[in-house]
């Protein structure tokens, strides 16, 4: 990013002639508001460049989020307890999944939970503790999901936010 700030603050390229191109051509993409670099989005707020080191911070604090920080202790976990820990920490945060993937227990067999599934229109699988072979499913879930975010975050570096919804 230092080379697209240094053109934006005092108009410096770089020497070599290919990055200076591609400097001109990404910059139009970018704005300086208080000395700090972001991007301009196409739809919605401009989305704030971090540095390496502040990225990284940020989503550890995500995954300590999304990974139970949140949780909250519950004396009997119901059906309207998991519908609503569902649209809180899930769908509020993160928006309509396409598939939630749980256990046999009656909090996420009922009537309830499955009615409101299905009327979000979210596949609702359930994993069979009989069935070793099914018992992995929800961590090589989670395994392919935080693969995929590490992947693809890495990749864009300080636009890793842009990116995030993509990989969600």
């Amino acid at each position: 990013m230092d080379p697209i700030i240094s053109f934006l603050r005092n108009g410096t390229l770089p020497y070599d002639a290919t990055t200076s191109i591609c400097i001109q051509h990404m910059v139009a993409n970018f704005i300086l508001i208080r000395d700090e670099l972001y991007k301009k989005a196409f739809v919605g707020p401009y989305l704030k460049c971090l540095p390496q080191f502040e990225a990284d911070y940020t989503l550890r604090k995500v995954h300590s989020k999304i990974c139970g920080e949140h949780l909250e202790p519950l004396a009997k976990i119901t059906e309207a307890n998991a519908k609503q820990f569902v649209w809180k920490n899930i769908i509020c945060c993160f928006g309509l999944t396409a598939k939630i993937i749980t256990d046999n227990e009656t909090q996420f067999t009922g009537r309830v939970f499955t009615s409101f599934c299905k009327d979000l229109h979210i596949q609702l699988v359930h994993t069979a503790l009989a069935h070793p072979q099914t018992n992995g499913q929800k961590e090589v879930t989670n395994r392919t999901v935080l693969k995929g975010l590490k992947t693809r975050l890495e990749k864009v570096g300080g636009q890793w936010v842009e990116e995030l919804h993509n990989v969600l």
